[in-house]
């Protein structure tokens, strides 16, 4: 979590983040608000709830949604549209890519984008870190497929209350199930 935060801050074009949990510490939330606040531009492809999703987006999908709601929220008005969200809908089909582009920088590996994988050391993970312009390049050619295959969020600042109690259920939880 340290060496994303430090690289979020350090970020000077953009930032992709791919991942099926958009759970962010409070610190990198903050991190990607100021980075967006200076004209980084943000996308964020995660998952959603829609009609024939998977199960497992059930569980997570509101809580996502709280998540960049939150953070687009957080940032000035003015500088809303540097963040980009989509919400990847594949029938039947989950995306459970765990990859971050900032910049010519990629961090990917087993981490999810969550509690257990960024707060405490029980799902003991393996990431690498690749700074290559090229590996960059071929990463975000995957992640536009993703982008693809998503559902562009009009307004990422929207949250029903449905949606918002099952996020405040989904982080009682998070040290139990991510």
């Amino acid at each position: 979590a340290e060496l994303l935060e430090k690289k979020i801050r350090k970020s000077k074009n953009q930032i992709v983040i791919n991942h099926m949990y958009f759970h962010p510490t409070p610190s990198i939330t903050k991190a990607l608000a100021k980075a967006a606040e200076r004209g980084v531009k943000i996308k964020i492809i995660t998952t959603g709830i829609y009609k024939d999703c998977p199960n497992s987006h059930y569980v997570f999908g509101s809580r996502n949604k709280a998540n960049y709601s939150n953070l687009v929220r957080s940032i000035s008005k003015e500088n809303r549209a540097n963040v980009e969200v989509y919400e990847y809908q594949q029938k039947k089909k989950g995306n459970h890519k765990k990859v971050i582009l900032i910049d010519n920088n990629v961090i990917a590996g087993s981490s999810n984008l969550g509690y257990k994988s960024l707060v405490t050391t029980s799902d003991h993970e393996l990431n690498f870190f690749a700074n290559s312009k090229e590996f960059a390049n071929e990463t975000m050619k995957i992640c536009n497929i993703d982008i693809n295959h998503s559902q562009k969020i009009a307004d990422p600042t929207q949250l029903t209350a449905k949606e918002y109690i099952e996020a405040a259920m989904h982080r009682v939880m998070a040290p139990l199930i991510g």
